[in-house]
């Protein structure tokens, strides 16, 4: 559980840092992930944002859409 709390607050500072970065969409992705496991609320928006600003994306597949719905 440590390795994805590390791994969440690496994803998280490039989020803030990098909010349009080339790879966006991955850590979004990434984000709702490890954080559904933690907070479901912030996954919750991490999806959210990944399906609104991303709507075409490989990453707003159905599991990331089961969890903004949840």
């Amino acid at each position: 559980l440590s390795d994805n709390n590390v791994a969440l607050e690496q994803f998280e500072e490039y989020y803030s840092q990098y909010p349009n970065g080339t790879y966006i969409q991955e850590v979004l992705y990434q984000l709702t992930l490890l954080s559904n496991q933690i907070d479901t609320q912030k996954s919750k928006k991490y999806a959210n944002i990944l399906i609104e600003n991303f709507p075409n994306s490989i990453y707003a597949n159905n599991n990331i859409q089961s969890i903004a719905r949840n």
